[in-house]
């Protein structure tokens, strides 16, 4: 491969060619290789030619023996982990809270395969999080729960977490499990208020939100005969 590449970029020396070049150099960590060929192609990279994109690229760039091709990829890194953010944002505080929930969920698909690359173990929590409140209120109530299934192993602790997955398996009619769920969320804010870290930050529109939420979360654990910590709402 590496003879027939030589000889394709000798002929067509594109950006195209020297791209893929680099890229399958790279995929069989040929790395002096793939240094060579970025080398050649100067500052044009046509990222459809690697395999995931930009963010195979940014991998690529990490085995780089060049230490301004390495600082390349930090580089790449931090611009996917400020996207990354931006899309949680846009899906948690703009687009649910203004009851676009499909706009919501579209966001998060943009978001998970970022959080595939740029985080060991794939996405954290807050991705699967807040899918599941848009899932939620659009009453899918199957998918809610395998978003915070998919979830809880990255923060076991989440007591919100087990209260939301309550109310998805409870509009499934999957009453056991949600009391199961209602008892481990109590359980998990009960020892919060014991270990004085049930505390409420924000602005106060947040705050305001954050109580009703919370009066909901107390009344569902009352009907469940849920054990709860008296909280001042």
């Amino acid at each position: 491969m590496k003879t027939s590449f030589e000889a394709l970029v000798a002929r067509y020396p594109d950006a195209w060619n020297l791209n893929a070049y680099a890229n399958f150099a790279c995929q069989a960590r040929d790395y002096p290789t793939m240094d060579a060929v970025l080398r050649r192609a100067g500052d044009k990279r046509v990222y459809q030619t690697w395999r995931n994109g930009e963010g195979g690229y940014a991998d690529c760039l990490t085995h780089s023996g060049e230490p301004r091709v390495r600082q390349a990829a930090a580089d790449i890194r931090k611009r996917e982990d400020a996207l990354y953010r931006g899309l949680l944002y846009f899906a948690s505080a703009v687009a649910r809270k203004q009851g676009y929930m499909e706009e919501s969920l579209r966001a998060l698909d943009k978001a998970e395969p970022i959080g595939m690359r740029i985080y060991t173990g794939g996405p954290n929590m807050p991705l699967y999080y807040h899918r599941a409140r848009a899932l939620l209120v659009l009453k899918r109530y199957d998918e809610a729960v395998t978003a915070l299934t998919t979830g809880l192993p990255h923060q076991p602790d989440y007591f919100e977490a087990y209260y939301y997955r309550g109310l998805a398996y409870e509009g499934l009619g999957r009453l056991d499990e949600a009391q199961r769920d209602f008892e481990q969320a109590g359980s998990l804010l009960q020892k919060l208020k014991r270990e004085g870290k049930l505390v409420f930050t924000g602005t106060d529109e947040q705050k305001a939100l954050y109580r009703t939420e919370m009066g909901k979360m107390l009344a569902k654990f009352k009907q469940y005969n849920v054990a709860a910590p008296e909280i001042d709402l």
